[in-house]
């Protein structure tokens, strides 16, 4: 009886840890869901509004006002329009952005409209905690390890959540890599096999996929490489096959590639690593008030146009104000490192920091933990500092595999005793347990608050270490197993408290408000109606391109394209188009009274906006939560000039 009740237990311990993991996906699939927003903002659109065209059978997009801004401010020339998100070059319009997620997005679209497109990242997240939890699970040999390695990657302040509550790429790409990683991840030794055909040819396609969602998840394609060939007896044929099938995968970034710069290898994000090497870190056009532009920039612009008579420097110079780019150099380098590792350090906190550095020496011993995880951190921390500023956004894929380290310092500490044992017998043993267990209570006595769970999280883990380094001491056994049982029970704990508190939370603007948005706009603005507004009242231009069809353009973006406001209004007009200016009053009155506009032309209220109506025409601040109180002014051509 005693012995059908131990296997019943060890069953139940075994099966517990998957249940959990399973069950945690599900809940963090719901959260994101349920908090996802409908708000748009700038990369959001892009993906959205690449994808519509996809699924709609288009690569390049019809904008109307595409139509005259070629002809009167480009003169042939690439130019960034739609908030930077697209291109306008020889009167087409192509993205930025890479085509892999927008063709999920196409697809979801086609099968479940808004609402399908709004699952994907839920989906996606639930994906990447499974994929990272059977990855832990596979190199640890415990499930138990994968649920704390998937807990610790939702609990830290690591904004992967937040990244996941609007349509972005970063959670699917870094979980469709992963995937593809976890296929040449060799099997414990205790169940030697050879590296097969198909399971290279998946990850391949996985990972060129990933690729073509990211083009920086490139990168995995060396933890990759180096795991395939970890493999014993290494064989030729499916190397070859998993390399085809990563081009493969990769097969729609590089038809877009070609098709947009002549060149499947040129990204049509290029202009932001041409001149990575330059030490040149000035910024290349300052812009001091953007509703009302530079004469000196409107005026140089204007005469050098009419003259035709550009220096080669001056038309290049142009052509990165039109154009922008170069966020990566070599120069940003001293600043930016620095202030990334700073950046992870703030999401682990003291006391993981310490158990990452740990895990990094021990992975060395553990030749897939380390061929997997730290080639990656090698590569892509300084490459992400070459950019002109730290962001954690960039570091996603680092901090996904950083719970991997920390489980393995975590399970190095909670052994270190036994293994001293055999050189130092029982008394070193327990000398050595007082010591780990005195230096960690010490460490999480002093870890100071963080964002989040952080603090709650590293007291967990801190009182699992200490518990299982005693425990192990005292049965004389390694300890790295209770390490992750007792974590991970009390993390699930955590994630039960500080998660599903919040699951009933709404986003507070859902396709309700998109609804409402819609018929107010509609009912305010003409189909010919072209939008000027800008950034300084939140995002409008997105979410009135995107949900109601109204052309729109920021006054920020048409300043750096140097043509002045008054040409502008008349260029629109002249092409059958009705300008609106959205914006606060103040902001209207001085557009419409500076030099170029006054004389030629008056405005007329169509609608003020009271703050607390300001999301029935797309505006919402972050800053000003109550809302932005607005003016829709119609700008009109005067009957006679004030001027002659």
């Amino acid at each position: 009886m005693r012995w059908r009740w131990g296997e019943k237990t060890g069953c139940l311990l075994r099966l517990l840890p998957i249940f959990l993991l399973g069950l945690i996906a599900a809940v963090v699939a719901v959260w994101v869901w349920r908090h996802e927003s409908w708000y748009l903002a700038i990369d959001q659109f892009g993906y959205l509004t690449f994808a519509r065209d996809l699924a709609e059978g288009r690569v390049f997009h019809d904008w109307e006002p595409a139509r005259f801004i070629s002809h009167g401010v480009a003169r042939g020339q690439k130019i960034d329009v739609l908030a930077q998100t697209y291109v306008l070059a020889d009167g087409r319009l192509y993205c930025r952005y890479a085509p892999g997620f927008p063709l999920l997005l196409a697809a979801a679209l086609r099968l479940g409209g808004e609402i399908g497109v709004h699952l994907v990242n839920p989906l996606a997240m639930a994906g990447l905690v499974l994929v990272l939890g059977a990855l832990s699970t596979r190199l640890f040999r415990s499930a138990w390890s994968g649920l704390v390695t998937a807990i610790l990657l939702v609990l830290l302040p690591n904004y992967l959540l937040l990244w996941s509550i609007s349509p972005l790429r970063d959670v699917p790409a870094h979980a469709i890599a992963l995937l593809g990683l976890f296929l040449v991840l060799p099997l414990p030794e205790t169940t030697p096999r050879r590296l097969g055909v198909l399971r290279t040819v998946g990850a391949g396609l996985l990972l060129g996929y990933a690729v073509s969602i990211r083009p920086d998840a490139v990168f995995y394609g060396v933890p990759a490489a180096l795991l395939a060939l970890s493999w014993r007896p290494r064989q030729l044929a499916p190397l070859l096959a998993g390399a085809l099938a990563c081009v493969l995968g990769a097969s729609p970034l590089l038809a877009y590639n070609a098709l947009v710069t002549g060149n499947p290898f040129r990204p049509t994000q290029a202009m932001e690593i041409e001149e990575i090497l330059s030490r040149f870190s000035g910024s290349l056009l300052p812009l001091s008030d953007a509703l009302s532009p530079s004469p000196a920039v409107a005026a140089a612009s204007d005469v050098a146009v009419a003259r035709g008579a550009m220096s080669e420097a001056a038309e290049a110079e142009r052509q990165k104000m039109l154009v922008q780019g170069g966020g990566l150099k070599l120069a940003h380098l001293d600043a930016t490192l620095p202030a990334n590792l700073n950046l992870i350090a703030v999401v682990l906190g003291p006391f993981l920091v310490v158990l990452l550095l740990v895990g990094a020496v021990a992975a060395l011993l553990r030749p897939s933990l380390a061929l997997l995880v730290l080639p990656y951190l090698a590569l892509t921390i300084p490459f992400f500092s070459l950019w002109s500023r730290p962001d954690i956004r960039y570091l996603a894929g680092s901090l996904i595999l950083l719970p991997l380290l920390i489980v393995e310092g975590g399970r190095t500490l909670t052994e270190l005793p036994s293994r001293l044992s055999f050189k130092f017998g029982r008394v070193g043993c327990f000398a050595t347990a007082a010591l780990v267990v005195g230096l960690v209570g010490r460490m999480a006595f002093f870890e100071p608050p963080g964002a989040g769970a952080r603090q709650l999280v590293a007291w967990t883990v801190a009182a699992a270490v200490a518990a299982s380094t005693l425990l192990g001491a005292w049965r004389h056994k390694r300890g790295g197993w209770a390490f992750s049982l007792l974590c991970g029970l009390g993390l699930t704990l955590v994630f039960a408290d500080r998660t599903l508190e919040g699951i009933e939370t709404r986003g507070s603007f859902q396709q309700a408000q998109v609804e409402r948005a819609r018929t107010t706009v509609g009912k305010l603005l003409p189909a010919n109606a072209l939008v000027l507004t800008s950034t300084r009242i939140g995002r409008p231009l997105e979410n009135l391109e995107h949900y109601a069809g109204i052309s729109t353009i920021y006054l920020e973006e048409a300043q750096r394209w140097g043509v002045s406001p008054g040409r502008f209004a008349r260029n629109i007009i002249d092409h059958e188009m009705r300008p609106f200016l959205l914006l606060r009053a103040a902001d209207a009155r001085a557009w419409l009274s500076s030099r170029q506009v006054l004389p030629f032309f008056e405005g007329r209220i169509v609608a003020e906006i009271p703050a607390s109506r300001a999301r029935d025409v797309f505006v919402a601040r972050r800053q000003s939560a109550g809302g932005v109180p607005l003016v829709l002014v119609e700008v009109l051509r005067r009957p006679k000039p004030l001027i002659d």
